[in-house]
């Protein structure tokens, strides 16, 4: 019985070691590269159902969107000075859109703005 137990257990945690990497949404992903280029950087949200996507250019102004994994559905389309835009926690990005001339009483931090993203879905 216990032999048996043995080779259950071990059976599963090859299937567990074996499983394919979660992958991103195919619609999602086409829609991110379509909208802002094949070179675009993609960053899923903690738990995948939302996807960052951010142009790469050499402009002065970048796009960022966040799509749903699940149906490519554009959430959140935005331009920015490049500073960064990131995850800050699973539905929130921050964003730092920085001015073309820094006035004398501000830092980067006051540029930065946390940005919750409103899922439509359940």
């Amino acid at each position: 019985m216990r032999v048996a137990f043995l080779i259950l257990a071990c059976s599963c945690l090859g299937w567990i070691a074996c499983k394919p990497p979660l992958k991103l949404g195919n619609v999602a992903e086409s829609n991110a590269r379509a909208a802002l280029g094949n070179n675009c950087k993609l960053f899923p949200n903690t738990d995948s159902t939302l996807l960052l996507a951010i142009e790469v250019s050499d402009r002065s102004r970048l796009r960022a969107l966040v799509l749903i994994v699940a149906d490519g559905v554009i959430l959140f389309d935005r331009e920015f000075t490049p500073g960064y835009v990131q995850w800050h926690t699973p539905y929130e990005i921050a964003l730092l859109d920085l001015p073309e001339a820094m006035p004398a009483h501000k830092t980067m931090d006051d540029f930065v703005r946390i940005i919750t993203i409103q899922n439509p879905k359940p």
